[in-house]
C-alpha cells in the first residue's frame, strides 16, 4: 500500500465529514513507512495513523481519539484507540487496528468508509464534545499500564531500572 495514497483517500473521505463536528485537518505527514492525519477541535483530536514498517507487521491502520496535546509523550497518555472504544461498547466484536494486508484503492475505500462508520457510531459521543465515556475507557487503559521505565548499565555489569517521571506523571493525571 502507497502511503501517500493512504493519506490522499483518508482525506477524502475524512475532512468533510470530521468538519461537521467542528474538526479541521491540522497536520498531514506521510514517510516511506509510516503516514499520520489529524484533526482537531479545541483539546481534542482525532488522529488517523497508517504504518507498513515491518516491525509494525501486519500492515494497519489506526484511528485514535484524543484529548490533550497530540504531541509525545503526552499523545501516548491522553489518547484510545477507537478499536478500544468500540471494544467496551460491545467486547463481543472483537475489534482491533484495521488492516492494510492486500489492499488496492477500491478495499481501501471500502475499508475507510466502513472505519469511518464506525468513527461516527462508536465514537459520536467524542464528535459532540461529550467525553465522560471517553474519558473512564481511557482511565481504564492507563490504570493497567506502567510507567515508561529506563534501563542503564551500572559500573558492575549490571542494569539499573527507574521510572520515567515524565510518564509517570502522565499516568497519574490521565488515570
Amino acid at each position: 500500500m502507497d502511503l501517500k495514497t493512504f493519506n490522499g483517500t483518508v482525506g477524502t473521505i475524512f475532512d468533510k465529514q470530521l468538519a461537521e463536528y467542528g474538526f479541521n485537518l491540522k497536520r498531514k505527514k506521510t514517510e516511506r513507512l509510516y503516514c499520520a492525519r489529524i484533526y482537531t477541535t479545541g483539546d481534542r483530536y482525532i488522529k488517523i495513523t497508517a504504518s507498513i514498517h515491518p516491525r509494525d507487521f501486519p500492515p494497519h491502520y489506526n484511528i485514535v481519539l484524543g484529548q490533550g496535546s497530540f504531541e509525545w509523550p503526552e499523545c501516548d497518555w491522553n489518547s484510545v484507540a477507537l478499536w478500544r472504544i468500540k471494544n467496551s461498547i460491545d467486547p463481543k466484536t472483537n475489534p482491533k487496528e484495521y488492516s492494510l494486508e492486500q489492499m488496492d484503492l477500491e478495499k481501501l475505500e471500502h475499508s475507510l468508509a466502513h472505519a469511518k462508520n464506525e468513527l461516527l457510531n462508536y465514537g459520536h459521543q467524542f464528535l459532540v464534545g461529550e467525553t465522560g465515556f471517553f474519558t473512564s475507557v481511557r482511565s481504564a487503559q492507563n490504570r493497567d499500564r506502567e510507567p515508561y521505565k529506563i534501563h542503564s548499565p551500572t559500573a558492575n555489569g549490571g542494569l539499573e531500572t527507574i521510572i520515567d517521571k515524565e510518564s509517570k506523571a502522565l499516568k497519574e493525571k490521565f488515570s
